[in-house]
């Protein structure tokens, strides 16, 4: 099997911007909501209204997956809308496809679509026909965005056979499905080792799927050991969207996640026949306007926050006021008006792993503090769409900016930057390292031009982010060539 060729790269050159920033932009719908309300709709036998969800390339990318595996999806683009027609694990015969031996599913840049599928396809016999899965990717995806932890455990729960196998690269995709083994009946405990949140996310969801599903003679509960737990705010952000769409499970929690249990309540669950789910605003990406306001000493309110969401990056706000950002939260309004011009940040040392995506933003901001900023316990950033504390070292470097790294740590010194001559910066696909690349460059004095590789990516969680940007008033000049 060859390898998935990535699209043509394109290169942003970009010009320091001059000015001040000034007023409000919405914040885009959070990615990580988006992606579990989809998966979960389309393995629930109901039909699902999603509101105000994040278009976006890993959206667009598991939509397709699940299309071409029979789910129903209508999308309304003008009202922000998203129709899922469920499938119905029940009811084998209610799939009307012909599936060939063997299906390609290619989740593009997304982990969260190749954790969560993999674990739900491995545990569910979902379709009519007995046949394996292959599921890939590109070439972060093939490379970077290891499987082992999630794989070893659902292997484990398989004394005959495994349920999934490495096709190339061990520990990573692609991967082969085996859908004749999810008949069988596997062990009820599950173990992992719990740093990465995405692998505890996959096997909670793909479990809840199962005991919906299965007749009431079958297993009625799971339980789940995580030995070392990690980014804990996305497994409760999982945790309440199962609650909310299987209210016929028991969910408990014990010794602060490191022993999760599902359990069946009912001998025939049953599901409404719609859902309305709604999407809240991003916090993660709100991160990057607000250290831009806080950068460049200037005022602009950020709208579509909600700080009743269970989104662990939120506390990144708080974070900042503590090191001295002056910071003002609407609740009501969903609301934040951020006074960068009234603050003043001080460095220090922070344990940063319940808000693991704020790394970048955070990043940028240290070099304009009053000291050093060391951000700990944070080793599974290495295994993001790149290895973002490695990244980060090299990008800082090229403009003078000194950094220290560990496996668990990265070390920030202030700094406003050194700009000699035309360089070029590389985003490494990865979508929040061009996003803090980007609002870095902003805050750079220099009449050379930076080229910064394939800002496309940024889509990913933030689509018109360099126009919202120049709303704001930072009047970037950008030119692309591909």
């Amino acid at each position: 099997m060859t390898l998935r060729k990535n699209k043509k790269r394109e290169t942003s050159f970009i010009y320091p911007a001059k000015k001040k920033l000034s007023g409000s932009i919405v914040i885009p719908p959070s990615k990580s909501h988006t992606m579990r309300a989809i998966i979960l709709s389309a393995f629930i036998p109901t039909t699902t209204i999603i509101h105000d969800y994040l278009s976006s390339p890993d959206t667009e990318k598991l939509l397709e997956i699940l299309s071409s595996l029979g789910v129903i999806v209508e999308k309304n683009s003008s009202s922000g809308k998203l129709l899922i027609k469920g499938l119905n694990p029940k009811n084998q015969e209610e799939s009307d496809k012909k599936f060939k031996l063997v299906k390609l599913l290619d989740v593009g840049n997304s982990g969260i679509s190749l954790r969560f599928l993999t674990a739900i396809l491995a545990l569910n016999p979902c379709f009519g026909q007995e046949f394996d899965l292959v599921i890939t990717g590109d070439e972060s995806i093939q490379h970077k965005r290891t499987m082992q932890d999630l794989v070893d455990s659902l292997n484990a729960s398989n004394k005959k056979d495994d349920l999934v196998e490495y096709l190339e690269q061990k520990n990573y995709a692609p991967l082969k499905i085996k859908q004749e083994s999810a008949h069988i009946k596997i062990k009820s405990v599950f173990h992992l080792k719990g740093k990465d949140s995405q692998f505890v996310s996959a096997l909670l969801i793909a479990l809840s799927i199962r005991l919906s599903s299965l007749p009431a003679s079958n297993q009625k509960k799971f339980t789940i050991h995580v030995s070392d737990p990690g980014e804990i705010p996305f497994v409760k952000m999982t945790l309440n969207w199962i609650k909310k769409l299987f209210p016929f499970l028991e969910v408990t929690n014990q010794l602060n996640f490191k022993k999760i249990t599902l359990k069946l309540l009912s001998s025939s669950p049953s599901f409404p026949k719609q859902l309305d789910l709604f999407i809240p605003g991003d916090f993660s990406s709100a991160a990057f306007p607000l250290v831009a306001a806080l950068i460049h000493k200037s005022e602009i309110t950020l709208q579509n926050l909600d700080f009743n969401d269970d989104q662990g990056d939120k506390e990144f706000f708080f974070l900042l006021e503590k090191l001295g950002a002056k910071i003002i939260i609407h609740r009501e309004s969903k609301e934040v008006t951020v006074k960068g011009q009234d603050s003043e940040l001080v460095g220090g040392k922070i344990d940063l792993n319940s808000m693991i995506d704020s790394i970048p933003a955070l990043s940028v901001l240290a070099t304009q503090m009053t000291s050093p900023l060391k951000i700990t316990n944070i080793e599974v950033a290495r295994t993001k769409e790149t290895d973002r504390i490695k990244a980060i070292g090299e990008e800082f470097s090229k403009l003078k900016i000194k950094t220290t790294s560990t496996k668990k740590s990265l070390t920030i010194y202030p700094s406003k930057g050194l700009v000699e001559k035309n360089i070029s910066l590389e985003s490494y696909d990865d979508h929040r390292m061009a996003m803090a690349l980007v609002i870095l460059i902003s805050c750079l004095k220099s009449r050379y031009s930076i080229s910064l590789f394939n800002i496309e990516c940024i889509h990913k969680t933030f689509p018109f982010f360099i126009e919202k940007m120049n709303h704001l008033g930072l009047n970037f000049k950008q030119r692309t060539i591909s």
